[in-house]
């Protein structure tokens, strides 16, 4: 039972990353094509993405302790290795959300420091948008060869 909330969670969450991320995007390429001021509220659109993420990715690592796919995944890597719906849950898909939280964090910590306003919303628009990328590509979507639910009830 505790599996299937954390697996909900996780599900529903996703939804938060997505869009708080394309708000953060937005808000930012807004400002770096407008030329506008960062503002209060551009600081807390690019950090509330930043901390959603974060919480998804508490959330992934106790589904990925408690998941079966896991436990199969580290029991014969080699076997595993061989299907392509255990790669992508047991390797690819933690590969991939590790690259965006660097990469949101990256972005996160450098806009904060640039030295003017156009490279704050620069920086937070190019490396929100290239972990944006990332983690498009580490969803499991319907169409995938990993294809899971886009909504899961609780």
């Amino acid at each position: 039972m505790f599996y299937e909330i954390v697996l909900a969670t996780h599900s529903a969450v996703r939804w938060l990353v997505l869009i708080s991320l394309l708000y953060a995007i937005f808000r930012g390429a807004k400002g770096w094509m407008g030329g506008g001021q960062f503002t209060h509220a551009d600081g807390v659109a690019r950090l509330a993405a930043s901390v959603i993420v974060r919480v998804q990715f508490v959330v992934g690592v106790a589904l990925y302790i408690l998941s079966p796919i896991t436990a199969y995944f580290v029991s014969d890597i080699r076997k595993a290795m061989d299907f392509p719906e255990v790669r992508f849950f047991g390797l690819e898909h933690v590969a991939m959300t590790v690259i965006a939280i660097g990469l949101i964090s990256i972005g996160e910590i450098r806009s904060k420091k640039a030295p003017d306003d156009k490279k704050k919303f620069s920086r937070m628009t190019i490396f929100y948008v290239i972990a944006l990328l990332v983690i498009l590509a580490a969803i499991p979507w319907p169409f995938s060869h990993s294809s899971r639910p886009l909504f899961r009830p609780f």
